[in-house]
Protein backbone atom coordinates (compact mmCIF):
# COMPACT_ATOMS: atom_id res chain seq x y z
CA UNK A 1 0.00 0.00 0.00
CA UNK A 2 1.25 3.20 -0.48
CA UNK A 3 1.11 4.61 2.98
CA UNK A 4 2.18 8.27 2.26
CA UNK A 5 -1.04 8.50 -0.48
CA UNK A 6 -3.45 6.35 1.73
CA UNK A 7 -6.04 8.46 3.72
CA UNK A 8 -4.30 9.85 6.83
CA UNK A 9 -7.02 8.23 8.97
CA UNK A 10 -6.45 4.68 7.69
CA UNK A 11 -2.14 5.71 7.38
CA UNK A 12 -2.84 6.29 11.01
CA UNK A 13 -4.71 3.46 11.80
CA UNK A 14 -2.17 0.85 9.61
CA UNK A 15 0.82 2.72 11.15
CA UNK A 16 -0.74 2.21 15.28
CA UNK A 17 -1.22 -1.17 14.56
CA UNK A 18 2.01 -2.03 12.49
CA UNK A 19 5.53 -1.15 12.39
CA UNK A 20 5.27 0.43 9.03
CA UNK A 21 8.60 2.04 9.22
CA UNK A 22 10.23 -1.11 8.18
CA UNK A 23 10.53 -0.59 4.24
CA UNK A 24 10.59 -4.70 3.80
CA UNK A 25 6.95 -4.82 5.43
CA UNK A 26 5.78 -1.59 3.23
CA UNK A 27 6.99 -3.45 0.43
CA UNK A 28 4.82 -6.49 1.24
CA UNK A 29 2.01 -4.11 1.79
CA UNK A 30 2.34 -2.78 -1.53
CA UNK A 31 2.94 -5.68 -3.64
CA UNK A 32 -0.41 -7.65 -1.77
CA UNK A 33 -2.59 -4.61 -2.85
CA UNK A 34 -1.17 -4.52 -6.32
CA UNK A 35 -2.08 -8.35 -6.17
CA UNK A 36 -5.34 -7.69 -4.79
CA UNK A 37 -6.25 -5.50 -6.92
CA UNK A 38 -5.42 -6.67 -10.40
CA UNK A 39 -6.97 -9.76 -9.67
CA UNK A 40 -10.17 -7.99 -8.58
CA UNK A 41 -10.14 -6.26 -11.23
CA UNK A 42 -9.56 -9.12 -13.47
CA UNK A 43 -12.62 -10.96 -12.06
CA UNK A 44 -14.51 -7.91 -12.59
CA UNK A 45 -13.95 -8.12 -15.84
CA UNK A 46 -15.81 -11.83 -16.13
CA UNK A 47 -19.27 -9.79 -14.74
CA UNK A 48 -20.33 -8.00 -18.21
CA UNK A 49 -23.56 -6.99 -19.76
CA UNK A 50 -23.01 -6.79 -23.14
CA UNK A 51 -24.89 -3.89 -24.79
CA UNK A 52 -26.19 -4.52 -28.54
CA UNK A 53 -25.54 -0.94 -29.40
CA UNK A 54 -21.55 -1.32 -28.17
CA UNK A 55 -18.93 -3.16 -28.49
CA UNK A 56 -17.64 -2.80 -25.00
CA UNK A 57 -19.41 -4.51 -22.07
CA UNK A 58 -20.76 -3.09 -18.93
CA UNK A 59 -18.65 -4.63 -16.30
CA UNK A 60 -17.44 -4.00 -12.50
CA UNK A 61 -13.99 -2.91 -13.81
CA UNK A 62 -14.53 0.07 -13.15
CA UNK A 63 -15.81 -0.01 -9.36
CA UNK A 64 -12.37 -2.23 -8.72
CA UNK A 65 -10.70 0.72 -10.19
CA UNK A 66 -11.31 3.46 -8.79
CA UNK A 67 -11.36 1.60 -5.06
CA UNK A 68 -7.60 0.56 -6.10
CA UNK A 69 -6.92 4.81 -6.57
CA UNK A 70 -9.15 5.14 -3.33
CA UNK A 71 -7.39 2.75 -1.55
CA UNK A 72 -3.95 2.15 -2.54
CA UNK A 73 -3.19 5.65 -3.82
CA UNK A 74 -1.62 6.69 -6.84
CA UNK A 75 1.22 4.74 -7.23
CA UNK A 76 0.42 1.35 -5.62
CA UNK A 77 -3.01 1.71 -7.24
CA UNK A 78 -1.87 2.14 -10.69
CA UNK A 79 0.46 -0.37 -10.51
CA UNK A 80 -2.57 -3.00 -9.08
CA UNK A 81 -3.57 -1.86 -13.00
CA UNK A 82 -0.66 -2.87 -14.08
CA UNK A 83 -1.04 -6.49 -12.55
CA UNK A 84 -4.13 -6.79 -14.29
CA UNK A 85 -2.75 -6.21 -17.76
CA UNK A 86 -0.34 -9.07 -17.02
CA UNK A 87 -2.71 -11.43 -15.76
CA UNK A 88 -4.87 -10.51 -18.52
CA UNK A 89 -2.70 -11.44 -20.99
CA UNK A 90 -1.89 -15.27 -19.59
CA UNK A 91 -3.75 -18.37 -21.18
CA UNK A 92 -6.12 -18.34 -17.94
CA UNK A 93 -7.23 -14.50 -18.19
CA UNK A 94 -9.13 -12.33 -20.51
CA UNK A 95 -9.83 -8.57 -21.32
CA UNK A 96 -13.68 -7.88 -21.12
CA UNK A 97 -14.20 -7.34 -24.59
CA UNK A 98 -11.84 -7.62 -27.59
CA UNK A 99 -8.83 -6.33 -26.85
CA UNK A 100 -8.15 -4.17 -30.06
CA UNK A 101 -11.19 -2.15 -29.57
CA UNK A 102 -11.46 -1.92 -25.46
CA UNK A 103 -7.22 -0.89 -24.97
CA UNK A 104 -8.20 2.45 -24.71
CA UNK A 105 -10.34 1.52 -21.61
CA UNK A 106 -7.69 -0.47 -19.96
CA UNK A 107 -5.10 2.46 -20.53
CA UNK A 108 -7.56 4.47 -18.64
CA UNK A 109 -7.79 2.07 -15.92
CA UNK A 110 -4.03 2.84 -15.13
CA UNK A 111 -4.33 6.58 -15.24
CA UNK A 112 -7.64 6.86 -13.59
CA UNK A 113 -6.02 4.77 -10.45
CA UNK A 114 -3.13 7.26 -10.11
CA UNK A 115 -5.39 10.65 -10.61
CA UNK A 116 -8.24 9.43 -8.26
CA UNK A 117 -5.15 8.04 -5.91
CA UNK A 118 -4.19 11.78 -5.79
CA UNK A 119 -6.77 13.40 -5.55
CA UNK A 120 -8.07 11.76 -2.95
CA UNK A 121 -4.79 11.60 -0.83
CA UNK A 122 -5.26 12.71 3.15
CA UNK A 123 -8.50 13.70 5.36
CA UNK A 124 -10.73 14.25 2.19
CA UNK A 125 -14.28 14.71 2.88
CA UNK A 126 -17.01 12.65 0.93
CA UNK A 127 -17.86 15.13 -2.01
CA UNK A 128 -14.35 15.29 -2.50
CA UNK A 129 -14.21 11.52 -2.87
CA UNK A 130 -16.79 11.69 -4.97
CA UNK A 131 -15.34 14.18 -7.37
CA UNK A 132 -12.34 12.08 -7.65
CA UNK A 133 -14.04 8.89 -8.90
CA UNK A 134 -16.17 10.92 -11.11
CA UNK A 135 -13.47 12.35 -12.75
CA UNK A 136 -11.35 9.06 -12.76
CA UNK A 137 -15.03 7.29 -14.38
CA UNK A 138 -14.42 10.16 -17.16
CA UNK A 139 -11.21 9.00 -17.75
CA UNK A 140 -11.50 6.02 -18.29
CA UNK A 141 -14.25 6.69 -20.89
CA UNK A 142 -12.74 9.74 -22.25
CA UNK A 143 -9.49 7.00 -22.96
CA UNK A 144 -11.40 4.35 -24.12
CA UNK A 145 -13.19 6.59 -26.82
CA UNK A 146 -10.49 8.04 -28.03
CA UNK A 147 -9.17 4.79 -28.61
CA UNK A 148 -12.76 2.77 -29.71
CA UNK A 149 -12.82 5.76 -32.15
CA UNK A 150 -9.56 5.35 -33.89
CA UNK A 151 -9.57 1.47 -33.77
CA UNK A 152 -12.96 1.05 -34.78
CA UNK A 153 -13.15 4.10 -37.77
CA UNK A 154 -15.81 6.07 -35.97
CA UNK A 155 -16.19 9.70 -35.94
CA UNK A 156 -16.43 11.48 -32.94
CA UNK A 157 -20.30 11.40 -32.58
CA UNK A 158 -20.02 7.72 -32.86
CA UNK A 159 -17.48 7.21 -30.44
CA UNK A 160 -19.17 8.88 -27.87
CA UNK A 161 -22.84 7.33 -28.75
CA UNK A 162 -21.05 3.88 -28.53
CA UNK A 163 -18.13 4.24 -26.03
CA UNK A 164 -19.51 6.88 -23.34
CA UNK A 165 -23.02 7.83 -23.06
CA UNK A 166 -24.27 4.12 -22.47
CA UNK A 167 -22.31 4.27 -19.22
CA UNK A 168 -22.68 7.30 -17.91
CA UNK A 169 -25.37 5.98 -15.13
CA UNK A 170 -23.53 2.54 -14.43
CA UNK A 171 -20.49 4.46 -14.10
CA UNK A 172 -21.43 7.49 -11.86
CA UNK A 173 -23.22 4.70 -9.51
CA UNK A 174 -20.09 2.93 -9.35
CA UNK A 175 -18.48 6.31 -8.65
CA UNK A 176 -20.88 7.07 -5.89
CA UNK A 177 -20.36 3.49 -4.27
CA UNK A 178 -16.63 3.53 -4.46
CA UNK A 179 -16.52 6.87 -2.88
CA UNK A 180 -19.00 5.12 -0.43
CA UNK A 181 -16.97 2.64 0.39
CA UNK A 182 -13.62 4.36 0.95
CA UNK A 183 -15.75 6.86 3.01
CA UNK A 184 -16.88 4.12 5.41
CA UNK A 185 -13.44 2.44 5.99
CA UNK A 186 -12.03 5.52 6.78
CA UNK A 187 -15.19 5.83 9.92
CA UNK A 188 -13.78 2.70 10.63
CA UNK A 189 -10.10 3.52 10.22
CA UNK A 190 -11.20 6.35 13.05
CA UNK A 191 -12.99 4.16 15.36
CA UNK A 192 -10.12 1.89 15.52
CA UNK A 193 -7.46 4.05 16.89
Amino acid sequence: MDIHAAPTSLRTALARRLPLRHAALRLALAAAGVVAFGLATLLAAQVRLQLPISPVPITLQTLVVLLAGLLLGPRVGAASQLAFVALAITPWGSFAGPIHLTAGYVVGFVVAAAVVGRLAAGQQPYRRLLAATLLGSALILLCGAVWLASAAGLGARAALLQGVLPYLPGDAAKAALAASIAAGLRRLGDQAV
